[in-house]
């Protein structure tokens, strides 16, 4: 098989006469499908011998020579029990080569990024891709799906708005024939600006999406309003001296913050001594986010979380809550780091 070893694209291309056109990678790709399954090929006394094109089971040869090598020029199983009938599908565009026993097939990779201007859109094998222009489509597009046939199990396919205008103009990934995503035979729709869904080939006649379309609308149903968790800041507070100590939320202005939480960590630098008193509200010595009466640390500390009672108001997600030390402690020293943990909200 060293001859197979060394062959060159040349020479490949000299013995396939009727694949001129055919683009240089896809020769190399069946160089690099034989030259890597040289043993099962010992004894192809004419290597990349073209043989045809197959079409339809019948197509298939019944006794090929190995090093044969065929075109598909469609969707194809070969199934036919006069012919090689290896029960294997392949797809519109593959060069298969007979090694004696089964067909070597360089199975297509999906790295190709199609760029959608105009609807409907059939994706290709090739495509992994689509970027929907639903600015200069204007309207609905649809993109049609490639069938989940055996072949294409472990394909994966992302559909983006690739120009932010879906929730007016709305995209729909359409399956083939009884093809189903999430167990649903029906289209999975893009609505939102800027959005997307990635879809996975998991068998035939199946395709899910990542995440989900139950995540998803789960996932805006709970965010519809919330935006995530915000963490202020640590500030240390000193539990000996009374007064107030701003802390500043981080979050962006127009939005809201809904307070859960406050931790409240002592120092280790000998604790308390006696009871230090505080409060927590929007203004100084204000109670608004806690119960009326003031909390109490009584004796030795070395951690505290406090949990949030009473109107819980949502204030600013930028504003400044403070701890006030209304009554100080009687100890040696005294001081506690306090951060604020809550919920940021559009509304």
């Amino acid at each position: 098989m060293a001859t197979i070893d060394i062959l060159t694209q040349n020479q490949v291309s000299g013995r396939l006469g009727p694949l001129d056109g055919v683009a240089p990678t896809k020769i190399n790709e069946i160089i690099t499908q034989v030259n890597t399954n040289t043993a099962a090929l010992a004894g192809a006394t004419n290597p990349f011998n073209f043989a045809g094109t197959i079409a339809l089971p019948a197509d298939f040869p019944a006794a090929p020579d190995i090093g044969d090598v065929f075109i598909c020029t469609a969707d194809v199983i070969d199934s036919d029990p006069t012919k090689t009938n290896t029960g294997d599908n392949f797809l519109a565009g593959d060069k298969i080569v007979w090694d004696g026993t089964a067909y070597q097939d360089g199975d297509t990779v999906e790295t190709g990024i199609a760029v959608m201007t105009t609807t409907p859109y059939a994706v290709p094998d090739g495509i992994h891709t689509v970027l929907v222009d639903t600015v200069a489509i204007g309207g609905p597009s649809v993109v049609t799906m490639p069938e989940a046939l055996p072949k294409r199990k472990g394909r994966e396919l992302l559909v983006k708005d690739y120009t932010g205008a879906a929730l007016t103009n709305p995209v729909a990934c359409t399956p083939q024939g009884a093809d189903e995503i999430d167990n649903i035979a029906g289209a999975k729709n893009i609505t939102v600006n800027d959005g997307a869904l990635e879809f996975a080939y998991v068998a035939t006649g199946k395709i899910i999406t990542d995440p989900s379309s139950a995540d998803l609308a789960a996932h805006a149903a709970l965010t519809d309003s919330f935006h995530g968790l915000l963490v202020s800041d640590p500030v240390t507070i000193d539990l000996k001296a009374a007064g107030p100590n701003p802390v500043t939320i981080p979050g962006p202005a127009g939005e809201y913050f809904q307070p859960m939480f406050a931790t409240l960590r002592v120092s280790a630098d000998g604790g308390l001594n006696g009871d230090a008193t505080f409060t927590m509200g929007t203004a100084p010595a204000g109670t608004d986010i806690l119960p009326l009466t003031p909390i109490v640390l009584a004796g030795a500390h070395t951690g505290e979380t406090v949990w949030l009672a009473g109107g819980l108001p949502a204030i600013a997600s930028d504003a400044t809550v403070d701890v006030t030390v209304t009554a100080a402690d009687t100890g040696v020293s005294g001081t506690a780091e306090v951060r604020f943990v809550g919920v940021r909200s559009a509304n």
